[in-house]
């Protein structure tokens, strides 16, 4: 293309719609890219910004076949890292004329990453570290010389370009690193909006009476809200865009008030509040209020999801009275990742305090909220005895925690060199630390296995009764007993097959069991008797404990609790002692970890149960799969609904409504 040519220079974005980023994520990014580069006059003289963003390979390969040869940008987190690596490949395969771009927090920026990715990854031309809307700009002045005439030496020029690591154009592929890096942008509202300058009506949706409707594969029913930037904290395994131990810059409150509004106006259901620590500033009431103010005049949105502020018990309690005043849906999350005080050094969090769990949790209770806990599974400077401590934390405060494995993101202070090295950190091929130097690839296998089968004992409610029993009256904490039952099951012999069918070789990732099938062949098979058969044989033989009647009443609980295909209608249960009066005396609901019986249960009477039917006993093994694995998150039940969901706090009695989840 020669300068006299009045065509500008065709500029394309993908994002990758595809699984989960067909309903519930859309580019914000990529659109406050586009709309900076196309707000400098200069830039929009010589390209093209008029194209948006394609969410397909084969609309963006349509479109390149049609417009010519241009700059590609691909923003790279988690989730569309891999679809970007894919259609990159693509784009240079039908057209080496393309410069491809990528950004975003999943792209490296440490010395030697960033190199070793563009080797790795021979389609990929540029990568912009840090915050990309400067960035694009500088990139796209200084390659206009190359995307003009490809003969050109542009990409040279590309050396004096802060924060950027590109090929040379030598035939060499050789990854060059510039020399200095970007500032960040002291002032964000320099930054245009996406949604208030129109690009979001201009590309990929169209809106009419209906509300949102998608150009593309799917309807987008939630969009991301930017109120600041930045995150005073410096947590090792977190990469908040790089923006780790930094002070907060904000978007102006009229431009978040001005977005609030027109998303409300469109009909968005949900808002994904793109702040690392929502409630940390004064002025994010005044936030809630806006949101809760759209949701009473509009209707919209419906529901909140954030990232709280870790330290948030001075702020949050409000915010949260505000929404449930106007009927917005949120879920209190508090991020506690470990109680373990060795490990929160290791991973610089000591500053977040196990207290201020407790502190927060009070404050929600008395509003009568659910909480929902998460957690960290193999974070550097844990052992397999802090773990149980943490399982048996919450196990104790009857809270079902949500846990996840962890992940080294690329720009994270857990992948520099240095931090690597020190503490012997091991990732595999998913980037999942799998060993350090306070625990083994073994340890961390027995760790997962550990995990699985408590997610087995008490989300899907296969043990939990039983353990809070053997604790209050036995003695034996919920955990020793789940390890000893892995330890069990992992040991050679043939006995307890059952308890082996279910709890052996269990694997474990992000809150999800790859094997919940064992399960579900139990309810398809009606097995639950033999299988408390075999929990009393463990019992008995491995943890020496005399059979008594209260554990057989509780066993026969659990059995009946737990669906089959042999209850298709509602029944009631004989017991020989009453489990519910006995957990009822013995729940404290304002201080779940100081619960305890005031009598034996043996003492309690006989009784009946009343227990409903569910769909699950009804339904197909696939549904079943799903069903079990859905069934794990913490605010889910599976089993059948009865009178002890009053006890069960955090769980809810939703285990009839496989339907509406479905």
């Amino acid at each position: 293309m020669s300068d006299a040519t009045p065509t500008r220079i065709p500029v394309y974005a993908f994002y990758p719609m595809r699984g989960v980023n067909a309903t519930m994520v859309q580019p914000l990014a990529l659109g406050i890219i586009l709309e900076h580069a196309r707000a400098e006059p200069a830039l929009a003289d010589r390209y093209d910004f008029s194209l948006g963003v394609y969410y397909s390979a084969s609309a963006l390969t349509r479109a390149i076949r049609k417009h010519g040869p241009g700059p590609v940008l691909f923003s790279n987190y988690l989730w569309t890292e891999q679809g970007n690596l894919r259609v990159s490949e693509r784009v240079k395969q039908i057209e080496p004329g393309c410069v491809t771009i990528f950004g975003g927090p999943s792209t490296p920026k440490y010395p030697g990453k960033d190199e070793a990715y563009l080797a790795r990854h021979e389609h990929i031309d540029i990568a912009v570290r840090g915050e990309g809307e400067t960035g694009l700009r500088e990139t796209l002045r200084h390659l206009l010389p190359f995307v003009e005439d490809e003969h050109a030496d542009g990409f040279e020029a590309l050396r004096d370009v802060a924060g950027i690591t590109f090929v040379s154009r030598d035939g060499s592929r050789r990854a060059l690193r510039s020399p200095s890096e970007r500032a960040l942008i002291a002032d964000l509202d320099a930054l245009p909006s996406p949604y208030l300058t129109g690009f979001f009506d201009r590309h990929g949706w169209a809106f009419d009476a209906a509300g949102w409707k998608a150009r593309g594969p799917s309807a987008i029913r939630s969009l991301v809200l930017e109120t600041n930037r930045g995150c005073p904290y410096g947590c090792t395994f977190c990469d908040w865009g790089s923006l780790i131990l930094q002070k907060i810059r904000r978007f102006s409150m009229q431009r978040i008030a001005d977005e609030i509004a027109w998303m409300a106006s469109r009909r968005v259901e949900g808002l994904w509040v793109a702040d690392a620590n929502f409630g940390i500033l004064p002025r994010d009431v005044e936030i809630a209020r806006l949101i809760a103010d759209a949701r009473r005049d509009h209707g919209y949105p419906k529901q909140v999801i954030t990232n709280y502020a870790k330290n948030g018990a001075e702020r949050l309690p409000e915010i949260f009275r505000i929404w449930m005043d106007a009927g917005v849906a949120f879920s209190p999350v508090i991020s506690i990742q470990t109680t373990d005080e060795q490990t929160l050094a290791v991973i610089h969090r000591a500053n977040i305090k196990t207290s201020k769990y407790m502190e927060l949790s009070r404050a929600y209770r008395e509003l009568d909220l659910s909480v929902e806990v998460q957690l960290m599974l193999g974070l550097p400077g844990a052992t397999i005895e802090s773990w149980k401590s943490d399982l048996q934390f919450f196990f104790d405060r009857f809270q079902q925690p949500q846990i996840f494995v962890t992940v080294v993101l690329p720009n994270s202070p857990m992948a520099s060199p240095e931090y690597v090295a020190e503490h012997r950190i091991e990732v595999d091929e998913r980037g999942n630390l799998v060993a350090c130097s306070s625990f083994s690839r073994d340890d961390y296998r027995r760790l997962c296995q550990l995990t699985a089968a408590f997610k087995v004992c008490t989300s899907l409610g296969l043990l939990r009764w039983f353990l809070l029993h053997l604790q209050w009256e036995h003695g034996v904490r919920a955990l020793d007993f789940i390890d000893a039952l892995v330890a069990a099951v992992n040991a050679p012999g043939d006995d307890h097959p059952e308890l082996r069918a279910v709890f052996a070789d269990l694997s474990y990732h992000n809150d999800e069991l790859q094997t919940v099938e064992r399960v579900v062949d139990y309810v398809n098979s009606d097995g639950w008797p033999a299988f408390y058969g075999d929990v009393r044989a463990f019992t008995e033989r491995r943890m020496k404990l005399p059979w008594t009647s209260a554990m057989q009443a509780l066993v026969e609980l659990h059995a009946a609790l737990l669906p089959s295909k042999a209850k298709v209608d509602s029944a009631r249960t004989r017991l020989d002692h009453d489990a519910l009066a006995y957990f009822c005396d013995a729940f404290d609901q304002r201080e779940p970890e100081r619960s305890a019986p005031r009598r034996p249960l043996a003492d309690y009477a006989p009784t009946d149960i009343e227990i409903a039917a569910s769909t699950l006993c009804a339904a197909d093994l696939t549904t079943l799969r799903f069903a079990a694995s859905i069934y794990l998150t913490p605010l889910m039940k599976f089993e059948l609904d009865s009178p002890l969901d009053s006890l069960l706090g955090t769980i809810t009695s939703s285990a009839g409504d496989i339907g509406e989840i479905l």
